[in-house]
């Protein structure tokens, strides 16, 4: 015990991550606890105490070393604290919940559309006359629609977010992720004024709602739908039949904004991108700035920002090869989003498949590369190997393919090959780490996952690159952008077609929920092989 903690206290980066580390559990133990409002005065006086004990023992490295990391545990709790209303102040929203009120609020963000009605977060400033702070969701028919900023009167009875007991998923939990505490369904709504909120979050959401009807003049259904799913992660206008196929398949991350989707792409596009003969530093450049330009399809929202991060963080890994440097930083990325945000951790299943499928991409793919190495051999080299000293190995640090001229059919067929085979590598690897929490959260396992993901994968960058193509040259020439969207149609009716033909065989998936002690033993099994590996790779 002394020696493990004298190694860690002894490394500058295992004691930053370790403080990291313990900020993270108490943001988490916080958030699976039933944690009080106003407990942070308890929290206050907390860290008073220990900030004294740390004076006196200040000289002794190990206490001092002990005590910081239960200050930055603390600090979690903390910061978790913070988030929660005190329901018995009658200046919060929630002081009204089960009562029928009159509330004056604004549109806090993007309403979003669906099938059977709309749905509008508002943020709230006054209730029967009162001054009041707060945020409630609203659920309401298609018409009359409001937009973001505008200002409403709203008379409804609140009820307080509700889940079922023993359910997997935690509606309210979901909610307070938004600042969300109040529920109100089919209330009376009246404008009082318009363009209330934020300009600038305005102009974005005006941008998104243009492109979207862009998209609708340039493609038809369901192909609009899926192409709006692939730039932004709209695919709320995607028919039921074709999101319960993508779900059935294991490919719904490709409409979705999440870390998942776009990692996956990202490596994707840069083995793409390699392979037509691009250097591994100028692909890394044109890889990030189409995550740029996916942010901005995407509206900026705080989803697709915190998708970007992290997989410009896989990005970098790849870069530099290093997966003990590379886990240090997203960790450290995590900790930075749990300030911002202390209920992603736990209660935001998007960020954690997010966080899973990087964590497979830096761990599991060389393990897997290992394995398909043993067994594929280079027509010039003889066999590919793991990097000496470690890291990344070929999946993750391909070489630039040269010229075309000077290669024989057999290397060419060869780097084909190995295209295909590390765009295996890198969805195997994600779907390895996130499968666990997939059968717990959803219960249920795609058994055509990684040969629909091969399928398809290789055609969503240049997918979405086309189709962002044809929305901005059709602002200029219409014509033109037609084109651009006819030579995608075909696109996406392939990824229709093969989603659909897989999807509605019944053996493409099964039923298989785990419950949450199954979900640990698996993830525990993962991580000792894992470590089984790194300890024996050399052999």
């Amino acid at each position: 015990m002394n020696d493990w903690l004298q190694r860690i206290i002894k490394s500058k980066s295992k004691t930053f991550l370790t403080f990291c580390f313990c900020f993270i559990a108490g943001s988490g133990i916080a958030s699976l606890s039933a944690f009080p409002a106003g407990s942070a005065y308890y929290l206050y006086l907390s860290l008073f105490l220990y900030f004294s004990i740390l004076i006196f023992f200040w000289r002794n490295l190990r206490i001092r070393f002990i005590i910081f990391g239960i200050i930055c545990l603390t600090f979690g709790l903390w910061r978790f604290s913070l988030t929660i209303p005190d329901c018995r102040n009658s200046s919060e929203l929630c002081y009204y919940n089960g009562r029928s009120v009159d509330i004056v609020g604004i549109v806090a963000d993007e309403p979003q559309q669906k099938i059977d009605g709309m749905t509008y977060i508002v943020s709230v400033s006054s209730v029967d006359g009162s001054s009041a702070t707060g945020r409630a969701i609203l659920k309401n028919r298609l018409y009359p629609a409001f937009s973001y900023g505008d200002q409403l009167k709203i008379s409804c009875r609140l009820a307080e977010p509700y889940s079922p007991p023993g359910s997997v998923f935690q509606y309210d939990k979901y909610l307070a992720r938004v600042g969300v505490w109040s529920s109100c369904n089919y209330a009376t709504l009246d404008k009082i004024s318009s363009g209330v909120g934020n300009p600038v979050l305005a102009k974005i959401f005006i941008f998104k709602s243009f492109l979207n009807s862009r998209v609708n003049l340039l493609w038809r259904e369901p192909e609009s739908s899926l192409m709006s799913g692939l730039l932004y992660g709209a695919r709320s206008s995607l028919p039921k039949y074709l999101v319960d196929d993508f779900s059935r398949t294991g490919v719904s991350h490709i409409v979705a904004v999440s870390g998942f989707n776009i990692t996956i792409i990202a490596v994707v596009l840069m083995n793409l991108l390699v392979y037509f003969g691009l250097y591994r530093q100028r692909a890394f450049y044109i890889v990030v700035a189409t995550i740029i330009l996916f942010v901005i399809f995407a509206g900026f929202t705080a989803s697709a920002i915190r998708a970007a991060v992290m997989g410009i963080v896989v990005l970098v890994a790849k870069q530099v090869g290093r997966g003990s440097a590379t886990a240090n930083v997203l960790i450290f990325t995590v900790a930075m989003m749990q300030v911002i945000n202390p209920y992603l951790l736990i209660w935001d299943v998007g960020f954690q498949l997010s966080f899973l499928a990087l964590l497979g991409l830096i761990y599991i793919a060389p393990v897997i590369n290992l394995i398909i190495n043993c067994h594929f051999k280079s027509p010039r080299s003889g066999g590919v190997g793991l990097k000496a000293g470690g890291g990344f190995a070929n999946v993750d640090q391909p070489t630039p393919t040269p010229p075309k001229r000077g290669i024989t059919p057999r290397d060419d067929n060869w780097a084909k090959l190995k295209i295909l085979r590390e765009t295996l590598i890198s969805t195997l690897s994600a779907i390895i780490a996130t499968l666990p929490l997939m059968l717990y959260q959803f219960g249920t396992l795609s058994l055509v996952a990684p040969l629909v993901n091969i399928l398809i994968l290789w055609t969503v960058p240049w997918l979405m690159l086309a189709g962002a193509a044809a929305i901005g040259v059709g602002m200029i020439l219409f014509p033109v952008g037609q084109f651009f969207a006819f030579v995608t149609h075909f696109g996406l009716s392939y990824v229709i077609m093969v989603v659909q033909f897989f999807g509605e065989q019944s053996w493409s998936h099964v039923t298989a929920p785990i419950p949450l002690w199954l979900m640990g033993i698996m993830y525990a099994i993962l991580i000792f092989g894992i470590r089984y590996y790194e300890k024996n790779k050399s052999i």
